[in-house]
């Protein structure tokens, strides 16, 4: 084989602890295998890894993280992205050619504000058990209370990766149990913590309106143990196999409201008219009973008035006097 520059690499490979994506000398993920963790990789560097310049043909990515090979050292010059595996990237012109790689978190952006979460598996809700307000609460699933234990707020960090604060915990965040590894580590409530990946997830499409939760330290997915269709069933983290219990919907929890002043109002012989406001929690789009879209309407007539606010997501309330 003859190198780019430089002289080949001779040492064995070797595989990073908690690999993300995996490249391989041949097409169809054979040859020489070696694991690199999230991160960004000069030429140096992979070949500290075992990896040779100009020698990945195939490759795998974890679900939640995107690989870019560029075609010179230190990110430069052309490059070629894949958030899945690839069994061969002749196909994308770009066979042998590697000589520094990124490897990031993705996942859908975008997504904001408190959200409920439903296993596609039992249709039961993620749950902070009796509404806990201590650091260390495994979560559960458990029927639709629409109580604020099972509201999450998604706060996105960057490039579809998100915190979640529970909405009746004190502040408490959702994180995976000791920043472990391991199948079946808890999803439980935690301190915030900025530099936590535990506390990190990233969200991705599932199919069919459905996504996973993938623990950014460990590309492991969000599930419920076994599978169980029960409440108080546990929620850990696991292995993606794409198993349907580690699957959810992520639906936008409407808690708009609308209430207008003065409740009610008599007009004295002075007066001709009077000023209704509609005072709405949240930023809300406006429409009154007969005409007017702004947040106040001047009446004159005796009668009863309604105001219908919609917020940015379609989420409604509405109020009369």
């Amino acid at each position: 084989e003859i190198e780019a520059y430089g002289t080949p690499y001779s040492g064995p490979s070797m595989t990073a602890e908690h690999p993300k994506a995996y490249f391989y000398v041949d097409c169809d993920f054979a040859g020489d295998e070696v694991g690199l963790d999230e991160g960004t990789y000069t030429s140096a560097q992979l070949q500290a890894y075992g990896i040779k310049m100009n020698d990945i043909s195939s490759l795998k990515v974890t679900n939640g993280f995107k690989v870019t090979l560029y075609d010179n050292d230190d990110f430069a010059g052309a490059s070629q992205a894949y958030t899945a595996n690839s069994t061969c990237v002749v196909a994308d012109n770009f066979n042998d050619k590697c000589e520094s790689i990124k490897i990031e978190a993705s996942g859908i952006t975008g997504v904001s504000g408190v959200r409920i979460i439903n296993n596609r598996r039992s249709s039961k809700n993620l749950d902070v058990a009796g509404f806990s307000t201590v650091s260390g609460t495994q979560l559960i699933q458990y029927n639709v209370t629409n109580t604020d234990n099972q509201r999450f707020e998604f706060k996105e960090i960057s490039n579809g990766v998100y915190r979640l604060q529970v909405k009746n915990a004190g502040g408490k965040y959702l994180g995976i149990r000791n920043g472990s590894y391991d199948n079946g580590a808890a999803l439980e409530t935690q301190d915030l913590n900025n530099n936590a990946k535990s506390q990190q997830f990233i969200l991705v499409e599932a199919g069919d309106g459905f996504y996973k939760l993938v623990a950014r330290h460990s590309g492991k997915i969000v599930e419920i143990s076994n599978g169980s269709m029960d409440n108080d069933a546990l929620a850990q983290q696991w292995t993606d196999n794409g198993q349907v219990c580690g699957q959810w919907t992520i639906n936008y929890y409407c808690g708009t409201t609308v209430s207008i002043a003065p409740a009610s109002k008599v007009l004295t012989c002075t007066e001709s008219s009077v000023v209704l406001t509609a005072n709405a929690n949240e930023s809300v789009t406006y429409k009154w009973s007969g005409n007017g879209t702004a947040s106040t309407k001047n009446v004159t007539n005796a009668g009863t008035y309604t105001v219908t606010v919609t917020n940015g997501v379609g989420c409604t309330a509405t109020a009369n006097v």
